[in-house]
């Protein structure tokens, strides 16, 4: 009895044992998404027997179930349509511009207005820019608002009057109804309220520029950069500076100290040596004083700017040195210093100029100065403030300029200052001559 108990205890685990096998069969099978030709057929006792396709022995193998394959991985959601612009409406195309009335070509007189009414096509057109060329830049400097009817009136601003040739052009902003617009470029000649008539030296626009600054010092030369050489080795006069013997050897044994070819003269690679900046090399053999005068200056203003800056050199106590033609501080001789009021009203006494004036043979440009025929020659009677006298022996050997009430303005030794027109200590007055006739 004991003994069935036993054996139908072990049937019912045998089944529920085939029954929870079959299940985790079928499970795995689901999975993987197929069975592989297998058929689940029910025995007659409740169980299970699992046939297999292709096993030809008809035989149960009873070998572990078959690993279940790996979950796939659900797919990437489908990305959403981009949604559609509506279609834009057919944009209007811009109207072009066009000017008519603009002057190309303008001459005019400094301190004269000048007004230049342009039509301007459309009429709707408000905003109207003059430009001028400024070192290849254009700059805007005066804006116009055309009326109505499309007319604009450019009036040219005072700044017309610093030079007497300048480039302009007239331009149009881009807006949403117009096309842009640059106009052709405009040439301005301004005329001087007063320029020296015919023959005379002419009066520039622009600062006088000389070449040739640079020059070698050798015996018998002048000027500032001699005086600094000579300073330098202790030697000479201040204000009778010379490249002499001494000047010579001194420079001869400095160039053999410090390994350059000793010629005894002053070239750029000795000065160099010395100390002396580069600017200074070129400056003090070419120096022009800036032009204190503009093209609305009259005949008068120019004078009396001429005188102004004599001044100056009085003013700073400008000591005298000879074959210079330096700053106020630097210094001048006679002649340096006619010259210097010269080029600050825009006038270049050629062939007198300051590099010249240091050279040998060219101490007393005072004398050029009298032959120049481009100074217009007057009489002493006639004398009027800004012209230039002549003094000398027979032979000039002084220039001065005259200021008006019987005095005169010159370097004399040893500063700039203010002299009686006559004058027994700088010998007789042989000529007069005007320099803005």
């Amino acid at each position: 009895m004991r003994n069935n108990k036993k054996i139908k205890k072990y049937s019912r685990e045998k089944r529920v044992s085939k029954i929870f096998f079959a299940l985790i069969l079928i499970f795995s099978l689901l999975i993987t998404g197929g069975v592989n030709a297998s058929v689940v057929m029910a025995g007659d006792d409740g169980g299970t027997n699992i046939k297999r396709t292709g096993d030809n022995s008809g035989q149960e193998n009873p070998g572990e179930p078959a690993e279940p394959g790996e979950p796939t991985e659900p797919g990437e959601p489908a990305e959403p349509a981009e949604p559609t612009e509506p279609p834009k409406p057919p944009v209007a195309e811009k109207k072009k511009i066009s000017l008519k009335g603009l002057k190309k070509n303008i001459r005019v007189k400094a301190r004269q207005k000048f007004v230049n009414n342009i039509s301007v096509t459309p009429t709707n057109v408000e905003k109207v820019i003059l430009q001028k060329e400024d070192r290849g830049k254009w700059v805007n400097k005066k804006n116009f608002i055309s009326d109505s009817k499309g007319i604009a009136k450019i009036e040219y601003p005072k700044e017309i009057n610093k030079k007497s040739k300048s480039v302009w052009r007239i331009y149009i902003p881009e807006t949403k109804e117009t096309t842009g617009y640059y106009s052709d470029k405009i040439f301005i000649t301004v005329l001087r309220t007063y320029q020296t008539p015919g023959k005379y030296h002419k009066i520039n626009d622009q600062r006088i520029v000389l070449k040739g600054g640079g020059y070698t010092l050798r015996l018998g030369y002048m000027g500032l950069k001699v005086r600094k050489v000579n300073s330098y080795f202790h030697i000479g006069s201040y204000h009778w500076p010379r490249y002499t013997a001494t000047t010579k050897m001194k420079v001869r044994r400095f160039q053999k100290r410090h390994h350059l070819k000793a010629t005894g003269n002053v070239d750029k690679k000795t000065w160099l040596k010395m100390g002396f900046s580069e600017k200074s090399w070129y400056q003090m053999g070419a120096y022009t004083s800036p032009i204190g005068v503009d093209l609305t200056y009259t005949k008068k203003q120019c004078i009396n700017a001429m005188i102004r800056h004599g001044m100056k050199y009085l003013k700073a106590r400008a000591r005298y040195v000879v074959g210079a033609s330096g700053t106020p501080k630097q210094g001048c001789d006679c002649s340096g210093f006619i010259m210097q009021c010269l080029y600050s009203v825009g006038i270049n006494p050629l062939p007198t100029s300051a590099v010249r004036h240091s050279k040998p043979g060219y101490e007393y440009e005072s004398r050029q100065l009298f032959k120049n025929r481009k100074l217009k020659k007057v009489k002493l009677k006639n004398i009027k403030r800004g012209d230039l006298v002549f003094y000398g022996g027979g032979i000039v050997t002084h220039i001065a300029m005259y200021i008006g009430k019987g005095r005169c303005i010159e370097s004399w030794p040893n500063r700039v200052c203010i002299m009686p027109l006559r004058s027994g200590i700088r010998g007789r007055i042989l000529g007069v001559r005007r320099p803005l006739p």
